[in-house]
Parts: structure tokens; sequence; C-alpha cells
């Protein structure tokens, strides 16, 4: 393990293939197994980083159909991604890590409405892989969670860390 500067440890991230996934689950029962990272399920972020983030918070007021459907694209490599790491693993992680950006220091960076239209129904669609979780919980980590808790819960989500900038 490698310390932080903070003087915590940091995890080391295992890159596994999808052959020795099971065996090293299983050798690790006794720990809490996570997959996914800040990027997953992340809409405007990492949209942000090809398209600028100026350009995709105006392409989802206009429903630019090349930001969607770079989203779209994006977000069903990440899901087939998920899908074999959860099958390769034979049930045993327990927590889906889920990222996106909501808001700045001081506000939302979109609005509910906004939320609700675009990133919304691509986040559901993180719910139902989530499902083969050791124990059916999601973790999504937001920046402004407070506009989506209730959106997040009624997806069918059970459990968020909220992790301030």
């Amino acid at each position: 393990m490698q310390r932080w500067s903070r003087g915590g440890l940091c995890p080391i991230p295992i890159i596994l293939t999808m052959a020795s996934s099971r065996r090293f689950a299983a050798s690790k029962n006794n720990y809490y197994l996570m997959v996914g990272n800040p990027g997953a399920g992340d809409m405007i972020n990492s949209t942000g980083m090809i398209r600028s983030m100026d350009q995709v918070l105006v392409d989802l007021i206009t429903e630019d159909e090349a930001c969607l459907l770079y989203m779209d694209r994006k977000n069903d490599i990440q899901l087939e991604v998920l899908r074999r790491a959860l099958e390769a693993a034979g049930g045993s992680i327990d927590l889906l890590w889920l990222g996106e950006d909501l808001g700045t220091q001081r506000a939302p960076m979109i609005s509910k409405d906004l939320f609700r239209k675009h990133i919304r129904p691509r986040h559901q669609k993180f719910v139902r892989p989530g499902k083969a979780l050791r124990d059916p919980r999601h973790d999504a980590l937001l920046r402004f969670q407070q506009l989506a808790y209730e959106d997040f819960i009624e997806m069918g989500n059970h459990g968020y860390r909220h992790i301030a900038a």
C-alpha cells in the first residue's frame, strides 16, 4: 500500500483478466470489493473532457444529437464492461462506484428538470447491473447530491456517499 500525503492508505487498483476475476474475488471474501470508478456512469465531466464543459451544458439545453449520442455510446461500453466484471466476479462484488458531478462549490450546475430529462434516464441503466452485487446497494459519488437524491432512490439505488471537492 502507498501512503497519501494526508497519511491515509491509498488502495492499489488491481487489473484482472476475466478468467482471474472469479478466483481473485473468491480469495478476498473477507474484503469489501468494488467495481467502478468516478467516471463510471458520468455524463457531464467525461463528455466535457471531449467537448468542453461549456459546450456540454449548452448541448444538454439544446438537446444536441451528437453530444447525446456520444453519451449513450460511452455508457453502452461502460455498461458492458461493468456487466462482464460483475459476471466474472460471480456475485462477490459489494459496491458499484458511479460518479457524476452535478454541481459547483456553490450551487447545482444544471436544473433538476435538465437532470431528469437527460442524466437520470442514462443513470437508470446502471441500476440493473447493480442488482448483481453481493448486497445490492449502490454508492453514487456526487458532488452536489441534493439535486438528485430523491431521483436516485426512486431509481432503485439504496446507498450513497457524498464526496465533496
